[in-house]
Parts: structure tokens; C-alpha cells; sequence
């Protein structure tokens, strides 16, 4: 404590934290390094020299390498194997669990909030016959000072907040949600925020009412089309749309096709395709 307020002199260093995560991560790849030569053994019998001669080449031996490290990778915190690793687990979860209800982002107030304050101490006391603009401008000018020095305790009560907002917000109390996903970010400025995805348990069915409204669309725009120029036969509908072009939603392109074939045959207008026609359908 120094002039009585707290002072972090490792947390303040702006070089400590990248210090901090290249032994990090140097601990890490270590560690990995050891498993992944207990397990693949012919490369454990190579020198130092030959590993890394192999590791400039481009050769086949040098791909097959590199892919049996790229598992290892995966446990190496920020690589781009770890992640691809947690976009997979992501999507894991979205295939098997349905689409998210809501899309959140939580960011930090920055210099505002008060409890902060109290941890940071009292503000500098006003000078005689200083004015209310000077004064408020020195208090967030020292506020500002103290965030930037201690990203320790900001990150720190940013990630707390997020646990109970979590807990509060998304529990059986609050949304009830089913699942949740959320990511810490940073910026460039190194102001945290956090990215999240949620599905409700009273959720409507957005992810159907999506295919309802996309299929509305792409009949409605067909029927325009085929108002302008001469659609004779099924062919010169997949000629208007790849076959691929439904597939994403969830649906059979070439019944899909079919359908569209049907209304435009019966010469139903844009005016008349109902939600029954699509209802049908789905």
C-alpha cells in the first residue's frame, strides 16, 4: 500500500501480463512435447537436428508429422488448434442441442462502475475554490489511472459479475435457459468483454419459424421470376437455384423444387401464397 491505496507493482506492468502468458504457454508446450513423444515413438528416436530438418522440409514425412502434433496443439491455450477445437465443441452443441434462443454481449463499464470505486479508495480531495467541471474531470482522470494499473481487479470483478448475471439472469429464477455458451474477449485497448449464446426452455421455435419465413421469401422472389421470364419444366427452377441452395435449412432441395413447381403451375401470384402453402410444406 502505497499513500494509502493498493498497488499491484506485477499487475500495473503492461510487459508483465505477456510474460506471463509466454511462460504460460511455453509450460504448456513443454508439457505437451513429453506426451507427444511418449506416444509417437519413431519421432522420439530422431535428434533434435532431424526433427527440426524435417520440421523446415516439405516433404510427405514432414506433413504426416505435423499432423499427429496438431492433436497436442489442441491442449495449448489460444493456438489455432485449440481453437478450432472449442468451435467444434461449439457446434457439437448447436447440432445436438438445436439453435441458441439469444445472442448476448456483456461489456465493462468502463471508469463507471461504483463498487469499483470503493476498491480503488477515495477519489482526490477538491482543491479551494476548485470548479465543480475541473474537479469531476480530475476524479475520472484518477479512476482511468487506476483501471488501466490494476486489469487484475477489473477482470477479476468483470468475471465475477458475468457468474452471476449467469446465474440470476439465465437460472430456473430468471430465463430458465436450457444450455449456455459464452466466451471472454478482449480488445485492442485490453478492455474485457464477453460473448454468449443461450437457448430458453419456453423458446418459441425460432429455428423453425426461420425456415417458415426463409421459404416464404424464396417462393414469393420464384413467383416474381417466373413472372418476367418463361419457366417451362422443373429443370429451369434448379437452373434459378443450386441444388445445394436449401440444404443449410434442413431441407429436401428437389421437393422443395417440386412445390414451387406446383404453385407456379397452378399460377398462384405472390399476393396468394399463404401461410398454408408453407405450412404445408413444412
Amino acid at each position: 500500500m502505497v499513500n494509502s491505496v493498493w498497488t499491484y507493482p506485477f499487475a500495473s506492468n503492461h510487459r508483465m501480463m505477456f510474460y506471463l502468458h509466454d511462460m504460460d504457454e511455453r509450460h504448456r508446450i513443454q508439457s505437451q512435447c513429453s506426451v507427444y513423444l511418449n506416444k509417437n515413438t519413431i519421432d522420439s528416436n530422431c535428434t533434435l537436428a532431424h526433427l527440426q530438418a524435417i520440421s523446415r522440409s516439405h516433404d510427405p514425412e514432414s506433413f504426416a508429422m505435423t499432423k499427429r502434433m496438431q492433436r497436442f496443439a489442441g491442449n495449448i491455450l489460444g493456438s489455432p488448434s485449440y481453437m478450432l477445437l472449442k468451435k467444434k465443441e461449439l457446434c457439437s452443441l448447436l447440432s445436438s442441442k438445436g439453435a441458441p434462443t439469444l445472442w448476448w454481449t456483456l461489456s465493462l463499464a468502463n471508469y463507471y462502475w461504483t463498487d469499483l470505486h470503493v476498491i480503488f479508495g477515495d477519489p482526490p480531495t477538491r482543491n479551494d475554490n476548485e470548479l465543480d467541471d475541473s474537479y469531476s474531470r480530475r476524479i475520472q482522470s484518477y479512476y482511468r489511472e487506476m483501471f488501466i494499473n490494476n486489469p487484475n481487479l477489473v477482470d477479476e470483478s468483470f468475471f465475477n459479475r458475468v457468474k452471476e448475471y449467469i446465474k440470476i439472469i439465465l437460472g430456473r429464477e430468471g430465463w430458465d435457459a436450457v444450455w449456455f455458451w459464452y466466451r471472454f474477449e478482449f480488445q485492442k485497448r485490453g478492455s474485457i468483454h464477453v460473448h454468449g449464446l443461450c437457448k430458453l426452455r419456453d423458446d418459441p421455435g425460432l429455428e423453425q419459424l426461420a425456415k417458415v419465413v426463409y421459404l416464404g421469401r424464396k417462393s414469393a422472389q420464384i413467383l416474381r421470376i417466373s413472372k418476367a421470364i418463361s419457366i417451362q419444366s422443373d429443370s429451369d427452377l434448379y437452373r434459378l437455384y443450386p441444388n445445394d441452395d436449401f440444404l443449410a435449412y434442413g431441407v429436401d432441395n428437389d421437393v422443395f423444387i417440386s412445390y414451387l413447381s406446383d404453385i407456379i403451375h397452378a399460377n398462384l401470384s405472390a399476393n396468394q401464397l399463404t401461410n398454408d402453402h408453407i405450412d404445408s410444406f413444412i
